[in-house]
């Protein structure tokens, strides 16, 4: 139970430190190790491959919020909720028994060097794949905005959930009355990470045996959560 414990939280730390797609990448990698459950796996799949906080803090809010007013806010809906979230659906709603980790001699958990060694070279592998993603999807994104200048809401949800960072760069360059309707656009596109984010995850994942599909089930529904809680939070 400790191994498993420890085997959670550092796959969420790692998401949300060094993040999207680590988080993906080292739950399918400690599933396939027999580390995790598959439950366990597609669980910290939606709620640890989040934007790191470098790229959300160092870039999208002085973007978006220059005044440092919505930090408070943002770290709780994308970091500290969805990490309570996992620790409860994980450790408070267990699976049967029966659907329990593999017992082999990869259960039992081992955070040495070689694991981690083992985790670098195979993310520098996956990165390369990943920046081909970010390359094509940057591309699309761009060449639509050529295409569609409209600036209306139904442009902007779709251009900003093709490509994050384009869609971030368009909304701030958008002209809404008030910074509540920009906030609630910005963890949008955050929380489900775009149509780039997901087929990147799906490149990443999909070796391991992981769903695709329950992945942005659960990503939808995070998504529709996080704004849900963001109307009732006032920092």
């Amino acid at each position: 139970k400790g191994s498993n414990l420890v085997t959670v939280l550092l796959t969420l730390i790692c998401g949300f430190v060094f993040g999207f797609p680590i988080g993906a990448k080292l739950a399918s990698d400690f599933y396939a190790r027999s580390l995790l459950t598959r439950r366990q796996a597609m669980i910290l799949c939606v709620t640890a491959n989040n934007f790191s906080m470098m790229y959300v803090f160092g870039f999208v809010l002085p973007m978006l919020f220059p005044d440092g007013s919505q930090n408070t806010k943002t770290y709780l809906v994308l970091y500290a909720l969805p990490f309570v979230l996992s620790l409860f659906t994980l450790f408070i709603f267990r699976e049967k028994k029966t659907e329990a980790l593999q017992k082999n001699t990869a259960s039992r958990f081992q955070l040495d060097m070689q694991i981690v060694d083992a985790g670098i070279i195979s993310g520098f592998e996956s990165l390369i794949k990943i920046c081909g993603y970010i390359v094509l999807f940057s591309l699309a994104s761009r060449f639509l905005s050529l295409l569609w200048t409209e600036n209306s809401i139904i442009a902007l949800l779709i251009k900003g959930n093709l490509e994050i960072t384009n869609g971030i760069t368009l909304l701030s360059q958008s002209n809404f009355p008030d910074d509540e309707p920009l906030y609630l656009f910005a963890i949008q596109f955050l929380s489900l990470g775009g149509i780039s984010g997901i087929a990147q995850t799906a490149s990443i994942i999909k070796p391991s045996g992981l769903s695709v599909r329950d992945y942005v089930i659960g990503k939808i529904l995070l998504t529709v959560l996080l704004l849900v809680i963001c109307f009732n939070i006032n920092v």
